[in-house]
């Protein structure tokens, strides 16, 4: 059988089966002065940052550097100390079917930190979550049409596969300079850490721009009695013009994560405003999907002389990737571990959501974890600065079917803390929800039509009672006729609710 078949070639993304790992860190700071006096950890914070990622056969090597701080207070100190130490970061995934050139997104979370002072070191034990997700764009021909081929019967489907079409990335180092007033007194600042906010774009020509904000914390050491430690926020505005064709700006993903943050205090002389020095670097990712569609041979089969076998290929496409982000607001209670404490102002409160169970049941998702939260406060009688380090529990429900290999993420921004009772500190936070919703499945398509020898077709009159489930194309594969001649006589079996005839 003299036929010929039109082919259209289409890309879809392969993701490969996500690994997640969990290892533990260790860095040291050496602790100057310490003697045999006690040392009381205050605040403790990592900041993991990878900052190399290699595809190679069956596997993805991650490498970078987690970046540890505490602040402490020595003895009967009022005022308090800082220690920073970095560990690397180094862990390989298994991953079976990655291979070199394809693209690779590693994502790591310190899920717990704490930090001890042992001989003359602070110690910093961080337990970092690290997860690796592999994906490659396939080519696939499909068969779109055929000529000559008057006596084969062909159905087909609209194939969509949705795909990264674009990417862009790039460094944007922001910096500031904010007065402090005189009346703080500060000194020098002891720790620091950023959060990304209200992450936005907008379409311009050529491209998009980036707007949002980093909020960054800085607890400062300050010369007041009253107030040994003190925690200043400013927010620091993004703004950055990202390159993208056009055509894709409508389908635009944006990440962004915080690389470095430093901070400097220059004080104040003479009585005037000291001065804070902000400069945060931050990585920024802008993704566009696209869609290759086309109308694919699906099945075929002949109703001449010559049998045709249809020889199939199930390929793996991605059907949609959307964004789902929401926000909560969270509301908890800190209990005094010691009963004979008391708290009389609270100056400082960090807090850092870490994901435990995420479970879908009926269109539905319940994500449950904890709030690690520490606070810093000057004790009820004033002459002392006190710490309680807590883990409070959370739960966010989404209105969708989520999965935890979609890389479901919560943040606690923008805590606040205040004595409720003398025994008890109120902390109050927003809770944001971030996760990229995937829908992957499954395409059977025609690959090639082989011919195989005679047809078996049946001649004469077939009467022919079909199943409820029974259509159009099932019957005339069944027996080797025409789908029109099939619906034909459909037309005239519903009219006259008899069974079908049909002439073979």
């Amino acid at each position: 059988m003299d036929f010929t078949l039109t082919r259209k070639a289409i890309e879809a993304e392969k993701r490969y089966e996500s690994e997640k790992v969990q290892t533990h860190l260790r860095a040291e700071a050496m602790v100057l002065g310490a003697g045999r006096e006690n040392v009381d950890v205050l605040l403790s914070d990592c900041r993991v940052r990878i900052t190399s990622v290699q595809v190679q056969s069956d596997r993805v090597i991650a490498e970078g550097e987690a970046v540890c701080q505490a602040a402490y207070k020595v003895g009967s100190e009022t005022g308090a100390r800082a220690a920073n130490a970095t560990a690397p970061v180094s862990c390989v995934f298994d991953i079976k079917g990655a291979m070199s050139g394809m693209r690779a997104n590693v994502i790591a979370e310190a899920d717990e930190v704490t930090a001890r002072y042992e001989n003359g070191h602070m110690v910093f034990d961080v337990y970092v979550s690290l997860t690796a997700h592999v994906a490659s764009l396939v080519p696939v021909n499909v068969i779109i049409g055929s000529e000559n081929a008057d006596e084969i019967e062909t159905a087909y489907e609209e194939i969509k596969s949705v795909k990264l079409a674009a990417e862009n990335s790039g460094m944007h180092v922001l910096s500031q300079t904010v007065n402090l007033p005189a009346a703080l007194d500060a000194r020098y600042a002891l720790m620091e850490w950023a959060t990304i906010t209200q992450l936005d774009h907008q379409k311009e020509v050529g491209g998009v721009r980036v707007n949002g904000n980093v909020l960054v914390e800085t607890l400062i050491s300050t010369g007041l009695n009253e107030k040994p430690v003190q925690l200043v926020r400013y927010r620091l505005p993004i703004d950055r013009f990202m390159e993208m064709p056009e055509w894709l700006t409508d389908n635009v993903q944006l990440d962004a994560s915080v690389s470095s943050v430093k901070t400097n205090v220059n004080q104040a002389v003479m009585g005037e405003d000291a001065t804070l020095l902000m400069e945060a670097e931050i990585d920024i990712r802008v993704s566009a999907t696209g869609e290759d569609s086309a109308r694919a041979l699906v099945d075929a089969f002949s109703t001449g002389d010559i049998r045709i076998v249809p020889i199939k290929k199930t390929i793996d496409v991605c059907k949609s990737v959307s964004r789902i982000t929401m926000t909560e607001p969270f509301r908890a209670s800190v209990l005094l571990k010691d009963a004979s404490e008391s708290v009389g102002e609270v100056l400082a409160v960090k807090t850092r959501a870490v994901v435990g169970d995420v479970t879908s049941e009926g269109g539905r998702t319940t994500i449950s974890g904890v709030v690690n939260t520490q606070v810093v406060y000057v004790s009820g009688n004033g002459e002392s600065l006190k710490s309680e380090n807590q883990d409070l529990p959370f739960e966010i429900e989404a209105a969708c079917a989520l999965d935890p290999n979609d890389n479901v993420k919560v943040s606690a921004v923008s805590p606040e803390g205040n004595a409720l009772m003398s025994d008890r500190i109120e902390v109050k936070c927003m809770l944001s929800l971030t996760c990229d919703k995937r829908t992957d499945g499954e395409a059977t398509i025609v690959e090639e039509l082989s011919e195989e020898g005679e047809n078996p077709r049946r001649k004469g009159v077939m009467i022919v009672w079909p199943n409820d489930f029974d259509t159009a194309w099932a019957i005339a594969k069944r027996y080797l006729t025409t789908v029109q001649n099939v619906e034909n006589a459909m037309s005239v079996a519903s009219s006259n609710q008899n069974p079908l005839v049909i002439r073979l």
